[in-house]
């Protein structure tokens, strides 16, 4: 990766972080990791180290028919 697609990726994800901080008050995890509960579906956003140093905040968007259609999957499973 070329300096100007890394700096575009980390305008990206301050943007995404700025965006879901306007949306919604997160709901913490633990120190690194948090959630919002949007309108769509869930956020999991978490904090990236590596060697103890800070790299990005990234995020992991699951929609709420997703996430229904494995809890579903899991209790048909366990329920057999």
């Amino acid at each position: 990766m070329s300096g100007g697609e890394g700096g575009y990726q980390i305008i990206f994800l301050k943007f995404m972080e700025l965006e879901m901080k306007k949306r919604l008050d997160p709901m913490p995890v633990d120190a690194f990791n948090w959630y919002y509960e949007e309108e769509k579906g869930i956020s999991f956003v978490h904090e990236v180290y590596r060697k103890g140093e800070f790299l990005q905040t990234d995020f992991i968007f699951i929609p709420w028919k997703r996430l229904l259609e494995s809890v579903r999957r899991k209790y048909e499973k366990l329920s057999t």
